[in-house]
């Protein structure tokens, strides 16, 4: 979840909604999985994160935090972990018109199509990424071509970087 709210404006009940949702729920998914994957001789485990997570617009601090704590998340899985054969890695998602992202745009008075028109002038690579965008990354990471990756962050981002 990624509401609109800065670090001077957030109240207590959004920040914890964030963290339960976005980072809390992936810690304890992660616990269980390893301890599984400890049993059955290692896996894979890509967490999603966000260009935000290097600091984030003003707007999304609990946000950015949450996406910040996900990449330390993999980053220590990766590192402890690796011995198990158990792997973790990252993907950073670019800016993609989910229907949460066109419907907040929408309650502020932005249609889709505009939406689709500020992300084309915004990022480098001149239109906003679409779902399937990202799926090859997610094989890639899941396939045994990747039995020694871990640790990684692909950006599939279209160059952007907050």
């Amino acid at each position: 979840v990624t509401p609109i709210a800065s670090l001077t404006n957030c109240d207590e009940a959004t920040y914890d909604k964030v963290m339960n949702i976005n980072l809390k729920a992936a810690f304890f998914c992660c616990q269980h999985a390893i301890n599984l994957m400890k049993r059955n001789n290692g896996g894979s485990i890509i967490l999603v994160g966000s260009a935000h997570s290097w600091s984030g617009q003003k707007d999304r601090s609990p946000y950015a935090i949450s996406k910040g704590g996900l990449f330390t998340l993999s980053e220590h899985i990766s590192h402890n972990y690796a011995a198990d054969k158990i792997r973790c890695n990252y993907i950073t998602m670019g800016w993609t018109p989910t229907e949460g992202e066109v419907s907040l745009r929408e309650k502020n008075g932005m249609s889709k199509n505009q939406l689709l028109e500020l992300g084309a002038s915004i990022l480098p690579m001149g239109r906003m990424l679409t779902p399937e965008d990202h799926i090859p990354a997610f094989i890639y990471l899941l396939s045994d071509e990747s039995s020694m990756v871990t640790g990684s962050n692909i950006r599939v981002t279209a160059g952007e970087y907050i």
